[in-house]
């Protein structure tokens, strides 16, 4: 007999709830977005207070999102032992022989992590404004949630979170092992922009940009554009590409091979 999708989902969000270290990385991930906005606004502030540097409008928009690099490694971890950690206990087993839909693992999984990213980066993003407009008041200044600029930004995290979740459960189901799975993903994420960008070519600047640290950074941009980056719909659209053929290639492994 096989379980429902409703079934399958509520299996799956019982799992993480039940893997510490899947569900500490969404949870950190939040508070680094918090801490680290916490930081940058607590250093504009003091500038702005001494006047030792002029701080934009654009910098202090930019708070709440300054900590997502960091918070992406988090959440790509989180992604990558909820579904690594079923294959090293075998779990992935029984799970199989329970459901009879490999499918349905695989899609029941990325709903899930996909719901979690979403939650941990509004939790994130909401503490991060709160905190930044607390530490910034003292001089004046704050994070106005009506300027349509913040709330792109917001939406960006929000959304880029979930996208680099899913391009995660994608790798893991692909690669199957905790490790491989962490150092693929962090290459695809972290090594491979840094790498290109230090190569003085345009072409390479241009190919960087649509690798996914980059083209999420430009999901949450609040000011202008360089000539080698992309507008907010085509970092959208990239970083949809990358979860889509992440999340089939994983889909595939899973599906058809042993």
């Amino acid at each position: 007999m096989t379980v429902s999708a409703r079934g399958m989902v509520h299996m799956q969000a019982i799992q993480l709830t039940r893997q510490k270290g899947a569900l500490s990385g969404m949870v950190g991930a939040a508070a680094l977005l918090a801490f680290i906005a916490l930081v940058a606004a607590g250093g504009m502030a003091r500038s702005i207070a001494n006047e030792s540097a002029k701080i934009t409008a654009q910098q202090i928009r930019e708070a709440p999102s300054l900590g997502f690099t960091f918070a992406q490694l988090l959440l790509g971890f989180s992604c990558v032992v909820l579904v690594t950690t079923e294959w090293s206990s075998g779990s992935i087993m029984t799970s199989i022989a329970t459901t009879q839909r490999k499918s349905g693992i695989v899609i029941s999984k990325a709903l899930v992590a996909a719901i979690a990213a979403v939650l941990s980066m509004v939790l994130g993003g909401a503490v991060a404004v709160l905190i930044a407009n607390l530490v910034l008041s003292s001089v004046g200044r704050s994070l106005d949630l009506g300027d349509p600029l913040i709330q792109r930004e917001l939406i960006g995290i929000v959304a880029a979170g979930a996208l680099n979740s899913l391009m995660a459960i994608g790798l893991a189901f692909l690669i199957r092992r905790t490790a491989p799975a962490l150092v693929t993903y962090i290459a695809i994420t972290m090594v491979a922009p840094i790498a290109l960008g230090m190569i003085p070519l345009d072409t390479m600047r241009e190919i960087a940009s649509y690798l996914p640290l980059n083209a999420s950074g430009y999901m949450m941009t609040t000011g202008g554009v360089s000539d080698s980056g992309l507008t907010p719909v085509e970092a959208y659209v990239t970083m949809g590409l990358w979860a889509f053929v992440c999340m089939v290639a994983g889909w595939w492994r899973m599906t058809r091979t042993n």
